[in-house]
């Protein structure tokens, strides 16, 4: 079984976690020997912190690689394109390509099935061109195309929703892990019987045994923090938006701290990468720098990089997580760690009401200190007096589904068959 998954970023922990979950839930379904390619946005940085994995560069990437001028970027795409569709029929065609990219749409065109990993990239906040490009290339080639479980939209009007819409109608399974994100592949006409809604990919890293014990915790708490810089808030406010959200996240650790005794970590998914765009640990220590100094004894900056499996097992060592990083939040449900999220997309949101702990959740528009203590109090009283029993069965459920959502791609699969 031959399996090419593409659009992965795995310097960001909460996308490598995806990867990983859905490489475990396909080994899971198909069963037997599964051999994965994973096209990454950055795949010579990647492989240092992912050594197992066979990894090549997007295939947008590659044929940007190839051109001197910009302007010449839309005919090389189209070429490629037409290229795809001749070695549909005739391997020979690829010849005409340049040897890496050619040997990439040769392991494209031997695949079982290309995976569009799951996360949230075709939003209108992002650069979807090159999503949607590999889709085509999927198409042209004649492969099964599956997408994984994910959060799609919103989309403006105009040619990336189009060329998306175009794409997805032909996609052999598209799975979407939330109300909205259904909503709006119906609206682009995807046929019903394509489309499926299941849990996040990263549920699957859990264990069947993972609970939270109802045994009082020992104190003071352990309280794990995970922040990051956002850019989109309403009204095009960001940076009096981020010192809203950075002084109720301070206020919050000072109070935990002074009325607690807590021992807080800022811990986070996207961190210790220098590589990669954005490092959660920079914003952490903004938060740091708002706290008094007779204070910071209490407080911990860990900027570590760590895998999917080392970041639940660190998880494990806290009573409660804030989490602003939606996998930040997943993990740690994985770990068996209560949550507290700041959902900054709707994403969040739909998560945690599937979970039953939408009272838990707080807005990164509206987060206050007052807010995030009075969320944890209740996260933390229900653990401790077994209250929280149908969050949890949910998170168990979660697992299960997340599990057994291979078996849609393994009848994708078997019902497009070999072309």
């Amino acid at each position: 079984m031959k399996v090419v998954i593409a659009n992965t970023t795995l310097l960001n922990a909460g996308d490598a976690a995806i990867n990983e979950a859905t490489m475990q839930i396909l080994r899971h379904s198909f069963g037997g020997e599964v051999d994965f390619a994973c096209y990454e946005a950055n795949p010579a940085v990647a492989a240092r912190y992912h050594p197992t994995l066979a990894l090549r560069a997007a295939l947008f990437d590659q044929v940007a690689s190839h051109l001197r001028w910009r302007f010449a970027r839309l005919p090389a795409l189209l070429w490629v394109l037409a290229i795809a569709r001749l070695a549909r029929v005739w391997k020979v065609a690829l010849l005409a390509l340049p040897a890496g990219l050619r040997r990439s749409l040769a392991e494209y065109r031997a695949a079982d099935v290309v995976v569009s990993a799951g996360g949230t990239y075709l939003v209108d906040r992002y650069r979807i061109a090159p999503r949607i490009f590999d889709f085509l290339v999927v198409l042209a080639l004649g492969r099964p195309l599956v997408l994984f479980t994910q959060s799609i939209g919103p989309l403006a009007p105009g040619r990336d929703r189009l060329l998306l819409r175009f794409a997805l109608r032909r996609a052999a399974l598209v799975m979407v892990r939330d109300r909205p994100s259904e909503a709006l592949v119906a609206e682009l006409g995807v046929p019903a019987a394509r489309v499926a809604r299941c849990p996040d990919a990263v549920f699957a890293l859990s264990q069947p045994h993972e609970h939270v014990s109802d045994a009082p915790r020992i104190n003071p708490p352990r309280i794990a923090v995970s922040v990051r810089d956002w850019p989109f808030f309403a009204g095009g406010r960001a940076e009096e938006g981020m010192e809203r959200y950075l002084d109720a996240v301070a206020a919050f650790v000072r109070r935990v701290v002074e009325t607690d005794g807590a021992r807080v970590t800022m811990v986070s998914t996207c961190q210790g990468v220098p590589e990669y765009w954005t490092d959660d640990s920079k914003v952490a220590a903004r938060v740091i720098d708002r706290l008094p100094a007779a204070l910071r004894d209490n407080v911990t900056l860990d900027g570590r990089f760590r895998s999917p499996a080392a970041l639940i097992d660190y998880l494990r060592g806290f009573d409660l997580i804030v989490a602003t990083r939606m996998h930040a939040g997943i993990l740690a449900l994985c770990a068996g760690v209560p949550v507290v999220p700041i959902a900054y997309e709707f994403k969040t949101r739909e998560l945690f009401t599937e979970l039953e702990a939408e009272a838990l959740l707080c807005d990164v528009e509206t987060v206050t200190a007052g807010r995030l203590y009075r969320a944890c109090r209740r996260a933390l009283g229900q653990t401790r007096y077994g209250r929280a029993a149908a969050h949890w069965r949910r998170v168990a459920l979660a697992r299960c589904h997340a599990m057994a959502s291979g078996r849609l791609v393994a009848a994708a699969v078997y019902g497009e068959g070999r072309t």
